[in-house]
């Protein structure tokens, strides 16, 4: 459902909001939308996890599933906001050099992330997640 959803957004709606936002107001949205995501989908686990090891309900799957989907799209408002602004920054002639390095790190985070995170989840919980999380966007 994310994939689906950010495609729909890069194809069809990307353009118009930053066209009428500027890159600058997208990236704030997109960082302060993960932010808040981020945050709901911890206390939505949390409050999951807590109903004594019993599978959540179906109202608290589609929420999780509904938070999810949201927080890929402000991702992709970050990020293609973040890549309009500095490929903006560099001369013609290293645009190429910049868009290569900055996929290169997106890719290392999606590799890298997983095992980072869950790392955490086992040493720290849910907690330790979210406040990595909330860090890192801060940053």
């Amino acid at each position: 459902a994310s994939s689906i959803a950010v495609a729909v957004l890069g194809a069809f709606g990307m353009q118009p909001l930053v066209a009428t936002l500027g890159p600058r107001a997208c990236s704030r949205l997109g960082l302060a939308a993960r932010a808040g995501l981020a945050t709901s989908f911890a206390a939505l686990v949390g409050a999951a996890a807590s109903v004594d090891g019993a599978a959540a309900s179906g109202s608290a799957l589609q929420m999780l599933v509904g938070c999810s989907v949201l927080h890929a799209i402000a991702a992709h408002v970050l990020a293609t906001s973040l890549t309009t602004q500095s490929t903006g920054a560099v001369a013609k002639d290293e645009q190429g050099a910049l868009l290569g390095l900055e996929h290169a790190l997106f890719a290392g985070a999606r590799v890298v992330g997983p095992v980072l995170s869950t790392s955490l989840l086992a040493a720290g919980g849910i907690t330790a997640v979210a406040g990595a999380c909330a860090a890192v966007d801060a940053s």
